[in-house]
């Protein structure tokens, strides 16, 4: 269980992708004609976008050239292995493919100068962007790609998440990892569609023994009421030290936690603000650098509010 599961049993046909059969035969029809164009992939964080754009890769024996915009996202570095990639000949006269990941952590002004690398070498390569939110990707690349929605209808997401689960007692079986089915069945369905985060949380348990009902408790009444309380009291030092303390936790969960209970803990005027500040910071959450620096600045920001009254 060295190996980060994630990783070791990402799928490497487009038939092993857990998405949408629209999508998949969409896919399949492209590669078929031998005419893939550029591409974006939208979708939220751990749905497959990067898996499929590799599977596209991989079925079509292509060259490919993989590059996380988030980590290395300097557009002249990008230019520059951009350039040297696509102007070259294939050794087997593949099709070239670059995966531009998280593209939505490029600037407007990077996203502008990648426009031309689209036309300039369409012939022998296509650029498969994925990126958790389309309105941070300029029109002109819109305009320029064939655009993929992974969003999941409510119709297809029992299909889907039934499709994953058992895919995910199959990973369980073959590492010899002990659970019991409605737990993982449990998490799977708390977690939909962000896979990459239930293969993960699934991993870390287990390193604890079998997997149960456990890993379902995220955070316990006691734990949340210290907090409350150090906000209430205005206590940085001892709100910083909880945040530090529950990094791993589950920031859906977090942020969800002050929503349900929010009549319960605040008086009835402050609920709206409240709203305000979980929309502006759970957005955030999905792209942050650090999400322990966003999670401070949402207690911090609530903290210090005027218009948050605690009872």
């Amino acid at each position: 269980m060295e190996d980060v599961l994630a990783e070791k049993w990402r799928p490497k046909t487009i038939d092993e992708c857990v998405i949408p059969d629209a999508t998949k035969e969409q896919i399949k029809g492209l590669i078929a004609s031998g005419n893939i164009p550029s591409m974006l992939f939208v979708g939220g964080a751990g749905c497959g976008k990067t898996t499929l754009a590799r599977a596209i890769a991989n079925e079509m024996g292509a060259d490919l050239l993989f590059i996380n915009a988030s980590k290395d996202g300097n557009i002249d570095m990008i230019r520059t292995r951009l350039t040297q990639f696509a102007s070259t000949v294939s050794f087997n006269d593949a099709r070239k493919i670059t995966v531009l990941d998280e593209a939505d952590g490029l600037s407007q002004m990077a996203q502008q100068a990648l426009r031309g690398f689209i036309e300039e070498f369409g012939k022998n390569h296509s650029i498969i962007f994925t990126a958790n939110f389309a309105s941070k990707i300029i029109d002109p690349i819109h305009s320029r790609c064939k655009v993929i929605d992974f969003k999941i209808s409510a119709a297809e997401k029992q299909k889907i998440a039934s499709k994953f689960l058992k895919r995910v007692f199959s990973i369980l079986n073959a590492e010899s990892i002990e659970y019991d089915k409605e737990a993982v069945a449990g998490l799977v369905m708390k977690k939909f569609p962000d896979f990459r985060s239930v293969l993960n949380e699934l991993q870390g348990y287990a390193a604890g023994g079998k997997i149960d009902s456990g890993i379902l408790l995220n955070l316990s009444d006691e734990a949340f009421s210290a907090l409350i309380l150090a906000l209430k009291n205005k206590k940085f030092n001892d709100v910083r030290k909880w945040v530090a303390e529950h990094v791993d936790l589950d920031s859906q969960h977090l942020f969800r936690l002050f929503y349900d209970t929010a009549a319960e803990k605040m008086e009835p005027k402050s609920i709206p603000e409240l709203i305000l500040q979980l929309a502006e910071f759970s957005y955030k959450e999905s792209f942050v650098a650090d999400v322990e620096i966003n999670r401070m600045a949402f207690l911090i920001t609530i903290m210090m509010s005027p218009s948050i009254v605690w009872k």
